[in-house]
Protein backbone atom coordinates (compact mmCIF):
# COMPACT_ATOMS: atom_id res chain seq x y z
CA UNK A 1 0.00 0.00 0.00
CA UNK A 2 1.52 3.34 -1.04
CA UNK A 3 1.17 6.60 0.85
CA UNK A 4 -1.61 7.94 -1.36
CA UNK A 5 -3.75 4.82 -0.95
CA UNK A 6 -3.20 4.90 2.81
CA UNK A 7 -4.26 8.54 3.07
CA UNK A 8 -7.37 7.93 0.97
CA UNK A 9 -8.25 4.92 3.14
CA UNK A 10 -7.81 6.93 6.34
CA UNK A 11 -9.93 9.74 4.91
CA UNK A 12 -12.68 7.28 3.95
CA UNK A 13 -12.64 5.70 7.42
CA UNK A 14 -12.72 9.12 9.06
CA UNK A 15 -15.69 10.23 6.96
CA UNK A 16 -17.49 6.96 7.71
CA UNK A 17 -16.91 7.45 11.44
CA UNK A 18 -18.19 11.04 11.19
CA UNK A 19 -21.27 9.87 9.28
CA UNK A 20 -22.06 7.17 11.86
CA UNK A 21 -21.49 9.33 14.92
CA UNK A 22 -24.32 9.11 17.44
CA UNK A 23 -25.81 6.06 15.73
CA UNK A 24 -27.62 3.53 17.90
CA UNK A 25 -26.32 0.33 16.32
CA UNK A 26 -28.54 -1.89 18.46
CA UNK A 27 -31.62 -0.13 17.13
CA UNK A 28 -30.25 -0.28 13.56
CA UNK A 29 -29.72 -4.04 13.85
CA UNK A 30 -33.23 -4.45 15.26
CA UNK A 31 -34.72 -2.61 12.27
CA UNK A 32 -32.61 -4.67 9.87
CA UNK A 33 -33.96 -7.89 11.40
CA UNK A 34 -37.51 -6.64 10.88
CA UNK A 35 -36.94 -5.75 7.24
CA UNK A 36 -38.46 -7.85 4.48
CA UNK A 37 -35.63 -9.37 2.37
CA UNK A 38 -37.71 -9.37 -0.80
CA UNK A 39 -38.36 -5.64 -0.62
CA UNK A 40 -34.71 -4.97 0.20
CA UNK A 41 -33.58 -6.88 -2.88
CA UNK A 42 -36.18 -5.08 -4.99
CA UNK A 43 -34.95 -1.72 -3.68
CA UNK A 44 -31.34 -2.68 -4.42
CA UNK A 45 -32.26 -3.69 -7.96
CA UNK A 46 -34.07 -0.36 -8.47
CA UNK A 47 -31.01 1.56 -7.26
CA UNK A 48 -28.70 -0.36 -9.62
CA UNK A 49 -31.05 0.26 -12.55
CA UNK A 50 -31.10 3.96 -11.65
CA UNK A 51 -27.31 4.08 -11.78
CA UNK A 52 -27.33 2.35 -15.17
CA UNK A 53 -29.87 4.87 -16.50
CA UNK A 54 -27.87 7.80 -15.14
CA UNK A 55 -24.70 6.38 -16.70
CA UNK A 56 -26.33 6.13 -20.12
CA UNK A 57 -27.69 9.68 -19.86
CA UNK A 58 -24.36 11.11 -18.68
CA UNK A 59 -22.49 9.41 -21.52
CA UNK A 60 -24.88 11.07 -23.96
CA UNK A 61 -24.19 14.49 -22.42
CA UNK A 62 -20.45 13.78 -22.49
CA UNK A 63 -20.44 12.77 -26.15
CA UNK A 64 -19.41 16.23 -27.49
CA UNK A 65 -16.33 16.09 -25.26
CA UNK A 66 -15.16 12.71 -26.54
CA UNK A 67 -15.72 9.00 -26.18
CA UNK A 68 -16.12 7.58 -22.67
CA UNK A 69 -16.01 4.05 -21.31
CA UNK A 70 -19.20 2.76 -19.73
CA UNK A 71 -17.44 1.23 -16.73
CA UNK A 72 -15.59 4.48 -16.00
CA UNK A 73 -18.74 6.59 -16.15
CA UNK A 74 -20.64 4.02 -14.07
CA UNK A 75 -17.91 3.87 -11.42
CA UNK A 76 -17.70 7.68 -11.20
CA UNK A 77 -21.50 7.87 -10.89
CA UNK A 78 -21.62 5.37 -8.03
CA UNK A 79 -18.75 7.08 -6.19
CA UNK A 80 -20.30 10.51 -6.68
CA UNK A 81 -23.71 9.55 -5.37
CA UNK A 82 -22.10 7.70 -2.48
CA UNK A 83 -20.25 10.91 -1.61
CA UNK A 84 -23.53 12.84 -1.81
CA UNK A 85 -24.94 10.60 0.91
CA UNK A 86 -21.96 11.12 3.23
CA UNK A 87 -20.27 14.45 2.53
CA UNK A 88 -21.82 17.89 3.13
CA UNK A 89 -22.55 20.69 0.61
CA UNK A 90 -23.13 18.22 -2.23
CA UNK A 91 -19.45 17.40 -2.65
CA UNK A 92 -20.42 14.35 -4.69
CA UNK A 93 -21.40 16.63 -7.58
CA UNK A 94 -17.80 17.89 -7.60
CA UNK A 95 -16.06 14.57 -7.00
CA UNK A 96 -17.96 12.77 -9.77
CA UNK A 97 -16.91 15.00 -12.71
CA UNK A 98 -13.40 15.39 -11.30
CA UNK A 99 -12.83 11.62 -11.20
CA UNK A 100 -14.22 11.12 -14.69
CA UNK A 101 -12.23 14.02 -16.15
CA UNK A 102 -8.99 12.61 -14.75
CA UNK A 103 -9.62 9.07 -15.98
CA UNK A 104 -10.90 10.04 -19.43
CA UNK A 105 -8.53 13.01 -19.89
CA UNK A 106 -11.27 15.59 -20.39
CA UNK A 107 -11.54 19.24 -19.28
CA UNK A 108 -12.83 19.29 -15.72
CA UNK A 109 -14.89 22.44 -16.27
CA UNK A 110 -16.70 21.00 -19.27
CA UNK A 111 -17.44 17.72 -17.49
CA UNK A 112 -18.74 19.67 -14.50
CA UNK A 113 -21.06 21.60 -16.83
CA UNK A 114 -22.67 18.32 -17.91
CA UNK A 115 -23.53 17.70 -14.24
CA UNK A 116 -25.31 21.07 -14.24
CA UNK A 117 -27.27 19.89 -17.28
CA UNK A 118 -28.14 16.70 -15.42
CA UNK A 119 -29.60 18.69 -12.56
CA UNK A 120 -31.76 20.66 -15.01
CA UNK A 121 -33.10 17.38 -16.39
CA UNK A 122 -33.73 16.11 -12.85
CA UNK A 123 -35.65 19.29 -12.05
CA UNK A 124 -37.83 18.84 -15.13
CA UNK A 125 -38.60 15.25 -14.13
CA UNK A 126 -39.47 16.16 -10.54
CA UNK A 127 -41.75 19.02 -11.56
CA UNK A 128 -43.46 16.86 -14.19
CA UNK A 129 -44.11 14.17 -11.59
CA UNK A 130 -45.44 16.77 -9.15
CA UNK A 131 -47.80 18.20 -11.77
CA UNK A 132 -48.99 14.69 -12.65
CA UNK A 133 -49.65 13.90 -9.01
CA UNK A 134 -51.55 17.06 -8.10
CA UNK A 135 -53.70 16.89 -11.24
CA UNK A 136 -54.31 13.15 -11.35
CA UNK A 137 -54.19 11.86 -7.80
CA UNK A 138 -54.29 14.64 -5.21
CA UNK A 139 -57.60 15.58 -3.66
CA UNK A 140 -59.04 17.41 -0.70
CA UNK A 141 -57.91 14.56 1.51
CA UNK A 142 -54.31 15.42 0.58
CA UNK A 143 -54.45 19.22 0.43
CA UNK A 144 -56.96 21.72 1.84
CA UNK A 145 -59.55 22.71 -0.77
CA UNK A 146 -58.46 26.37 -0.75
CA UNK A 147 -54.87 25.33 -1.56
CA UNK A 148 -55.47 22.56 -4.08
CA UNK A 149 -56.21 24.71 -7.15
CA UNK A 150 -53.31 27.14 -6.53
CA UNK A 151 -50.97 24.16 -6.11
CA UNK A 152 -52.21 22.67 -9.39
CA UNK A 153 -51.71 25.94 -11.25
CA UNK A 154 -48.27 26.61 -9.77
CA UNK A 155 -47.12 23.03 -10.42
CA UNK A 156 -48.25 23.28 -14.04
CA UNK A 157 -46.55 26.64 -14.59
CA UNK A 158 -43.33 25.46 -12.92
CA UNK A 159 -43.33 22.27 -14.97
CA UNK A 160 -43.91 24.19 -18.19
CA UNK A 161 -41.17 26.71 -17.45
CA UNK A 162 -38.73 23.94 -16.54
CA UNK A 163 -39.59 21.98 -19.69
CA UNK A 164 -39.09 25.10 -21.82
CA UNK A 165 -35.74 25.78 -20.18
CA UNK A 166 -34.70 22.18 -20.82
CA UNK A 167 -35.71 22.52 -24.48
CA UNK A 168 -33.77 25.77 -24.84
CA UNK A 169 -30.70 24.33 -23.15
CA UNK A 170 -30.71 21.02 -25.04
CA UNK A 171 -28.24 22.31 -27.70
CA UNK A 172 -25.70 22.77 -24.90
CA UNK A 173 -25.36 19.00 -24.75
CA UNK A 174 -23.83 19.13 -28.22
CA UNK A 175 -21.59 22.16 -27.68
CA UNK A 176 -18.55 21.78 -25.45
CA UNK A 177 -17.81 25.53 -25.51
CA UNK A 178 -21.34 26.26 -24.34
CA UNK A 179 -20.96 23.69 -21.57
CA UNK A 180 -17.84 25.50 -20.45
CA UNK A 181 -19.72 28.82 -20.35
CA UNK A 182 -22.46 27.22 -18.26
CA UNK A 183 -19.85 26.05 -15.78
CA UNK A 184 -18.31 29.53 -15.52
CA UNK A 185 -21.74 31.06 -14.96
CA UNK A 186 -22.56 28.52 -12.26
CA UNK A 187 -19.24 29.21 -10.52
CA UNK A 188 -19.87 32.96 -10.66
CA UNK A 189 -23.35 32.58 -9.13
CA UNK A 190 -22.03 30.24 -6.44
CA UNK A 191 -19.18 32.65 -5.61
CA UNK A 192 -21.58 35.57 -5.21
CA UNK A 193 -23.87 33.47 -3.02
CA UNK A 194 -20.98 32.38 -0.79
CA UNK A 195 -19.76 35.99 -0.54
CA UNK A 196 -23.24 37.19 0.46
CA UNK A 197 -23.55 34.46 3.09
CA UNK A 198 -20.13 35.25 4.54
CA UNK A 199 -21.13 38.89 4.91
CA UNK A 200 -24.24 37.87 6.82
CA UNK A 201 -22.12 35.79 9.17
CA UNK A 202 -19.47 38.45 9.72
CA UNK A 203 -21.90 41.37 10.17
CA UNK A 204 -23.23 40.30 13.63
CA UNK A 205 -19.67 39.80 14.85
CA UNK A 206 -18.64 43.39 14.09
Amino acid sequence: MNLRTGLVTLLALGLLAWFLRGTNFADVWLQVQRARPGLLLLSLAAVVLTFFARTIRWRYLLRPLGETRFRTVFRSTVIGFGALAILPIRMGDVIRPYLLARQERMPVTSVFATVVMERVLDLVAVLALMATYVWGFAGEATFPARLLNPIKVSATIAGGVAADEEHESAPLAQDSDALHRVHLLACRIRWRSDLRNSRHVIAPMT
